[in-house]
């Protein structure tokens, strides 16, 4: 995988190297998210502790669920 351009990639294809235990395809995943989700979730919540917590969590749960993609 060394020279990959995950941005390239689809989120399925993302997943797909996700399921198949590439965390190089996670950080990919999480760059791509990360800042869009934050202010989405900004809407509903105003601690930025919090919110930090929530996005490693969601980014914990995939990837401890990967093989279900």
């Amino acid at each position: 995988m060394a020279g990959m351009e995950f941005h390239r990639l689809t989120d399925k294809e993302l997943l797909e190297l996700i399921k198949n235990n590439n965390s190089l395809a996670l950080n990919a995943l999480f760059k791509k998210y990360y800042n869009s989700l934050c202010k989405f979730i900004s809407i509903y919540i105003k601690d930025d502790a919090l919110i930090e917590e929530l996005m490693a969590d969601l980014f914990i749960k995939i990837w401890n669920n990967r093989e279900n993609y």
